[in-house]
Parts: structure tokens; C-alpha cells; sequence
């Protein structure tokens, strides 16, 4: 009793209306996919990244990705693991970069050519922590997460995602 019903498609809208703030595509995801010549749209193979030089807004090189974490559930990347060498004297010591720090820039000079842009610096590194092969952090560690996301300025998205088919809608809502 007190119970107040609404039609299905009210209750779709006022979802959707919920759903404004989730993260969109953006240019930026359209032009991840001209990273790699063989696939279309947003797709790049993984074979395309290892070994992706990365360069500051400057226009200097500064690593290269070494690998790449996916989630397992969703099957999104996550993060790449980067080498920092050259401009910051790292060595070979990889760092965690959540992919959203990442830009995929078209190369002035070249039409057909595209390449990772991070706007990172000496003092974005002070105090961060590598890690080598044997020794991988842990992505499911909530602090850890933050401290990546305001290291490299990611503001993750928040906000409701509906999918609606045949058998139904579900709704994930997500949170910081």
C-alpha cells in the first residue's frame, strides 16, 4: 500500500535522466583505433601497443608501454604499464598509467599517423611506485586506485549505466 506505480517507459526515462554524468565516447576513443592500421573504429590489438612510444604534450619521447592490465569482468583495459626512460632516467622499472590518461594525438607531419600523448612530468613521478615483472601491484586495491587516478589527473565516471534487450534492463551503478 502507498505504493505509487509508474509505466515502464516513465521509469526508463527518469533511469536514463540518472544515467547523464556515465563517461561517453569521446574523439579520443575514436582515434585510439588509428593506432593500429589493420582494425577499425575505436578496435586496437594489443600487439599494436607493446612497444608504443609515448610522448609528452612537448613533443618528447618519455617511455614506451611495456603490457597492458584488463579487467577480467568487463573485459575494459585498465592500465598500461609503462617504462619511463630517457627525459626521466627511470630505467626499466614499469609504473601503473590508468588508460584514461592517455590522448591519442594525429602526428602534425603525418596524416596517417597517431601516437599516446601522457602530460607527465618529473614531479608526477616523485614518489610513485614501480614495480618489475615479479612484482605487480595490486588493481584491486581501492587506495591504490585513487592514488593513480589524482597522480595522472583521471576522474573516473560515476553515474548509472542501463542496458536494455529482450530479457530485460539492468542497471549498474557506479560510484567513486
Amino acid at each position: 500500500m502507498g505504493r505509487t506505480q509508474i509505466g515502464i517507459g516513465r521509469a526508463l526515462l527518469a533511469i536514463l535522466a540518472l544515467a547523464a554524468p556515465v563517461e561517453r565516447a569521446t574523439a579520443q576513443t575514436a582515434t585510439v583505433g588509428k593506432l593500429d592500421a589493420k582494425t577499425t573504429g575505436s578496435s586496437v590489438r594489443a600487439s599494436q601497443l607493446m612497444g608504443a612510444n609515448i610522448q609528452n604534450p612537448q613533443g618528447e619521447s618519455v617511455g614506451e608501454v611495456n603490457d597492458v592490465v584488463l579487467n577480467g569482468v568487463t573485459g575494459k583495459m585498465q592500465y598500461a604499464a609503462v617504462t619511463y626512460g630517457g627525459a626521466f632516467g627511470i630505467g626499466n622499472k614499469m609504473f601503473a598509467v590508468p588508460w584514461e590518461a592517455f590522448k591519442c594525438v594525429q602526428d602534425p607531419d603525418d596524416a596517417n599517423e597517431y601516437y599516446l600523448v601522457l602530460n607527465v612530468t618529473q614531479a608526477t613521478l616523485d614518489g610513485a611506485e614501480g614495480f618489475d615483472e615479479e612484482h605487480w601491484p595490486n588493481f584491486g586495491d581501492q587506495a591504490f586506485i585513487r592514488e593513480l587516478d589524482i597522480r595522472y589527473g583521471v576522474k573516473r565516471a560515476t553515474g548509472v549505466n542501463v542496458d536494455v534487450d529482450k530479457n530485460g534492463v539492468d542497471v549498474d551503478v557506479k560510484r567513486n
